[in-house]
């Protein structure tokens, strides 16, 4: 299960439902049509993607934990953090597979293939 630190506290996070993947997925298929490079460290619209997936996930449980509630105890130190929680919960969510969960490029090219897949379904 993803994890994830939010103030100094560590906290697991579920896998992603139906509802909440059909919530973050726009913003993972405006990652990937940006070309933006999930392992960057520093990229504001990951951390931004990652927030969103994180408050998706625990709506459900948690529904206290929203968006605004993560970026106000999000401490700076953790941010960098972030990109590894997006992939964890992308994989534990069934959205990516685990020998892609390393590769921003990667998840583009799974993104690609599930489109496809889910067209021809």
């Amino acid at each position: 299960m993803a994890k994830v630190t939010i103030g100094g506290e560590e906290y697991q996070i579920p896998p992603l439902n139906f509802k909440g993947i059909k919530k973050v997925w726009p913003h993972v298929a405006k990652l990937i049509e940006q070309g933006d490079n999930l392992a960057l460290e520093d990229s504001l619209s990951v951390v931004d993607v990652t927030i969103v997936a994180i408050a998706a996930a625990f709506e459900r449980e948690h529904p206290e934990r929203t968006i605004d509630w993560i970026e106000e105890n999000l401490k700076a130190t953790e941010i960098s953090d972030l990109q590894f929680v997006l992939k964890d919960l992308l994989r534990d969510s069934g959205l990516i597979r685990d020998e892609v969960a390393g590769s921003g490029e990667a998840l583009a090219d799974q993104g690609a293939a599930n489109s496809t897949e889910t067209a021809t379904l």
